[in-house]
């Protein structure tokens, strides 16, 4: 089953922790001290990654893949 792992990079799982407590992507930008647009960035790597097109969608399979 590795194959199945999902393999994000530190930032992206911060990135992505900041995602699941609502944090917009201007409070997320903030907190990890990047611009907006560093932090779309790191969005859409997300996206890909977890093979999801919305922030809704990559909150939901990174709960249910209990990934956090």
């Amino acid at each position: 089953m590795e194959n199945n792992i999902i393999k994000l990079t530190p930032r992206e799982y911060e990135v992505l922790c900041y995602l699941v407590e609502g944090y917009s992507y201007k409070q997320i930008a903030d907190q990890c001290m990047v611009s907006f647009s560093t932090t779309n960035t790191h969005l859409k790597h997300i996206y890909k990654k977890l093979n999801v097109r919305s922030a809704t969608a990559a909150v939901s399979k990174a709960l249910r893949e209990q990934m956090l």
